[in-house]
């Protein structure tokens, strides 16, 4: 949804906006009392030389400590890598966003200034494809000089599949520059057998993992400062077959005993009742202070001092924690300050049951009491979390309204639906910002019919307040669901009309001072008002105006195509081109904000009509391209429609239909009505080329009848398509005998002219007007159907408007020769003959009033013009025209002849020219100068 998808800031302010735990990216310190294991850090470091290592084992086997120990002894000495870059996952990093942000900045503190542009894109309302942002990072990683290592710790907790189809695309087309290391407690669904038969990968698992005899020995005088007899050890060994985390156990275990013998001799039992036993043993080892310490902490993922003063209601946690530390008890450190901590994961599970096995009334206060710690600092996700884990509804729906609107600016939409979704139902009708949120997540998955209950939901609590103290902010989340409705009617459902009148009773809720919501509403009414007439360009031009107020480039972006979209509307291609030029430049100049799928499409579009079909075909591929890679499917099928225009007008009529075939499966599989509506006149007219008459007269007969009075983008297509099947009726024979179907198309199309002309869309009018001259050939009146021509001619001439007397074929071929004859705009004539493949006259000579773009379109030239030139370079450009040295530009653009030498360098390179001349002569063709 366009709406959402303006998202003001630089990547850096994405950030602090939306803060990350810089904890997660900690690498883990090496244990002071660790034992040595060489045979499996080699095995890690000739690894590195494939795509992939994979540590897989349960809990407890050693994973993440082996990984901290290798890097700090042999990763960071090795001549072929240079840095690593760490992520410690856990369950809330199953979002897309939130996990690839996260790499991106672990890559980041490797590389800096590698995700300067992906954040920006990866954390806007509609981020491009995966694919796409993942191709960008590949690139990025190709220009480092060396070698990064990826670690990506517990991958085990990621579930959702895209996340996996994104590592493996990765993995696909990994650099050389990047080695990827996985732990986890299960194999990835990831593509193991290939990368195995291809030597990609390299596995160390549980069998491997765990403690031979002899470290089992060396591990136990070392926890302990006691010799052990080797047949003491074998059993030790043999019983927890190897497991590190057991014979961790054990040795807390045994501090204190008087007769380790004899406890290690009555010990057996599976991994489970080793956990069990010996971290009870454990446990009661402690002070009660500390078993209390313990469990009531076990509740969260990360500790540090404030946060279990907090949970706890004691005032010495960091000394707690530092002694816990000390002492061994499965804890890890998660900085180099000792600020923060985590329990062992297996240790926290044991916790955790003891604590609902013992003190299960203490739980719920201790999650709210986490919940509020977050919630005062500002880390509402961290909040939520707490509050939902106590089934604290309530609390965790109004902590969601807070971070809301920020998450789903930010891409966070898996989260957001997952939250929403967890709060039973009777909770959502009393916090309309969910319900607004809630249906503005179903709209961007195209479930209209699923949005519209809970916009009504939202508008039902705000409609029946008591009182009068929350009025205005009422009032403005009513606006904000007006703006919604109308998007969705004119993006989705080509409902311009109702679009219009929404989005005015949006803008009359919504107060000045919200300028972001007021350039969205205007800049949708500008969309809307370009398919329905009226004053488009003050809205888009008030949407340009508060987007660039506060730095909404998204925003300006749309304005500029929009405005597009309104000069092709009313003739004015040219102005058109330069919209989407200056688009591009935008583009070119913010490349965090890339996204200009539909400036291509629009600049096919206006391409197609001048006749340069091969940029045409660029241009729209590209876009095409772009819709695929983010998901806009509804854009991707008005692409393929104009795309299936230009294979028409080369002659590939099979590659036509095919693309209509495909804008239509696009079209039937999502609920895209506009683009819908828009498909079904175009398919007509190629049934209409194609001969297939019978199909385009059924067509034509449903759109007959319609009243022109008010004139939409949809009524003039289907319309002037109308008057097409009619003549073409009219030429087979086919008419019925008491219709007269020229009379109809006659009386249609001086309608469609009349309004056209009315509300200044001239480009509906040029097309009413060669038809009316069609329709008078077809009649016999020649001499009038000249004169209609004339006028058509002369509004088409100066916009070099070509395709559309040259999709006439025949008739518009004989009538051109007539007019042509008579002198009547002769050149232009002339050159829209050539494009009929029509050789011009000894007597149809001269020179035309305005230059039109070339008539063929078989030059590899045209691509050039898909590089724009900047403001500054077209006023050099300007200025070289008017015949100045390079000294009078430098005085009067007020810079140095360096600079000016320079802009003249990318001038000729963008033009791919040598002189001056043919700089100009270029500058004329491309309609970047004036005749």
């Amino acid at each position: 949804m366009a709406e959402l998808s303006m998202m003001p800031g630089s990547s850096d302010e994405i950030r602090q906006r939306n803060p990350l735990l810089a904890t997660k990216l900690y690498i883990p310190p090496t244990r002071p009392k660790f034992v040595f294991r060489p045979h499996l850090t080699l095995r890690l470091s000739e690894g590195i030389q494939g795509k992939l290592t994979l540590l897989c084992a349960p809990a407890g086997f050693g994973k993440t400590s082996l990984l901290s120990e290798w890097y700090a002894r042999h990763a960071t000495q090795a001549t072929d890598v240079d840095v690593s870059a760490w992520v410690s996952l856990d369950s809330s990093d199953n979002d897309p966003v939130r996990f690839w942000s996260y790499v991106l900045a672990a890559l980041e503190r490797a590389y800096p200034g590698i995700g300067d542009t992906l954040f920006g894109l990866l954390q806007s309302p509609e981020p491009p494809a995966m694919q796409l942002i993942l191709t960008m990072l590949i690139n990025a990683l190709l220009t480092y000089p060396g070698r990064i290592l990826l670690i990506l710790d517990d991958y085990h907790v990621i579930t959702t599949p895209s996340i996996h189809e994104g590592l493996t695309f990765l993995l696909d087309h990994l650099p050389p520059q990047l080695h990827v290391i996985l732990a986890s407690r299960s194999d990835p669904p990831l593509p193991l057998s290939r990368l195995r038969s291809s030597g990609q990968l390299s596995e160390l698992r549980a069998d491997e993992l765990c403690f031979t005899l002899d470290e089992t020995v060396a591990f136990l005088k070392m926890a302990i400062d006691q010799h052990f007899p080797e047949e003491t050890a074998l059993l030790l060994e043999q019983s927890t077959e190897g497991w590190i985390a057991g014979l961790q156990l054990i040795a807390l275990s045994l501090k204190g005993r008087a007769n380790n013998i004899a406890f290690i001799n009555t010990f057996t039992g599976s991994h489970r009742y080793i956990l069990d036993y010996l971290s009870q043993e454990v446990l009661h080892q402690q002070p009660e202070a500390i078993q209390r310490f313990l469990l009531q902490t076990s509740i969260l993922e990360r500790l540090s001092g404030p946060l279990c003063d907090a949970v706890t209601g004691q005032r010495n946690s960091q000394e707690v924690l530092e002694q816990l530390e000390q002492a061994n008890l499965f804890i890890v450190p998660l900085d180099d300050e000792r600020g923060w901590y985590r329990y062992h994961h297996l240790f926290n599970d044991v916790l955790r049951r003891h604590l609902q096995q013992t003190s299960p009334e203490q739980i719920p206060t201790l999650h709210c009491r986490a919940s509020a710690w977050y919630e005062q600092r500002g880390f509402i996700p961290e909040a939520v979390g707490h509050a939902l884990a106590v089934a604290s509804y309530e609390q965790a729906a109004q902590l969601m309204e807070q971070v809301a609107n920020r998450m789903l600016l930010h891409g966070e939409r898996s989260t957001l639906r997952q939250w929403i979704q967890s709060l039973p139902a009777e909770y959502l009708p009393h916090h309309p910002r969910l319900c607004i949120t809630y249906a503005v997540l179903q709209a961007y998955n195209l479930q209209l019919d699923a949005a519209e209950p809970y916009l009504q939901m939202a508008e039902a609590h705000l409609q029946n307040l008591p009182g009068r103290e929350t009025t205005s902010e009422a009032e403005e989340m009513l606006g904000e669901i007006d703006g919604i409705r109308a998007e969705l009617a004119a993006r989705l459902q080509g409902d311009y009309i109702r679009a219009i009148a929404l989005s005015h009773q949006a803008l009359a809720r919504i107060p000045r001072e919200n300028v972001f919501q007021r350039a969205n509403i205007n800049l949708n009414l500008g969309f809307a008002y370009i398919y329905t007439g009226g004053p488009a360009q003050q809205a888009l031009m008030e949407a340009a105006k508060l987007s660039q107020a506060t730095g909404n480039l998204h925003g300006v972006l749309y304005a500029y195509h929009y405005q597009a979209r309104l000069h092709i509307n009313q003739g004015k291609l040219h102005e058109a081109y330069s919209d989407c030029q200056r688009a591009l430049q935008l583009v070119k100049d913010h490349p965090a904000q890339k996204r200009s799928e539909h400036i291509y499409i629009t600049l096919g579009d206006i391409l197609r009509e001048w006749n340069m079909l091969d940029a045409a075909t660029q241009a729209l591929k590209k876009g095409i391209e772009c819709c695929e890679q983010i998901g806009d499917m509804g854009l991707m099928g008005i692409g393929c429609i104009y795309l299936a225009r230009v294979k028409q007008a080369l002659g590939a009529q099979d590659e036509a239909l095919l693309l209509m075939q495909q804008s239509e499966q696009i079209t039937q599989n999502r609920k895209f009505t506009g683009v819908r509506n828009n498909l079904l006149p175009y398919y007509a007219r190629l049934w209409l080329a194609q001969g297939t008459l019978d199909l385009a007269a059924r067509w034509a007969q449903e759109h007959r009848q319609q009243d022109t009075s008010l004139l939409t983008h949809q009524l003039a297509l289907d319309s002037l398509t109308v008057v097409r099947v009619l003549l073409a009726l009219s030429r087979s024979g086919k008419a019925l005998p008491d219709r007269d179907v020229l009379a109809e198309a006659l009386r249609l199309v001086q309608q469609i002219q009349q309004a056209a002309l009315a509300d200044g869309r001239h480009s509906y009018a040029i097309e009413a007007f060669l038809l009316q001259a069609l329709v008078l050939q077809e009649q016999g009146k020649l001499q009038e159907a000249q004169k209609v021509l004339q006028q058509a001619l002369t509004r088409a001439e100066p916009e070099g408007y070509i395709r559309l007397f040259v999709d006439e074929g025949a008739p518009m071929a004989a009538l051109l020769q007539q007019v042509g004859e008579k002198g009547i705009a002769s050149a232009y004539t002339s050159t829209l003959l050539k494009a009929l493949g029509i050789e011009e006259n000894a007597q149809q000579g001269g020179k035309m009033s305005s230059p039109p773009p070339r008539p063929l379109a078989n030059s590899s030239e045209e691509a050039d013009l898909l590089e724009p030139l900047s403001e500054r370079e077209l006023e050099v450009l300007h200025l070289i025209a008017e015949g100045r040295s390079n000294e009078e530009i430098a005085r009067a653009l007020c810079v140095s002849i360096g600079t000016v030498k320079t802009h003249l360098r990318h001038i000729y390179d963008k033009l791919d020219v040598h002189t001056r001349t043919q700089a100009t002569a270029r500058g004329r063709k491309f309609h970047l100068l004036p005749s």
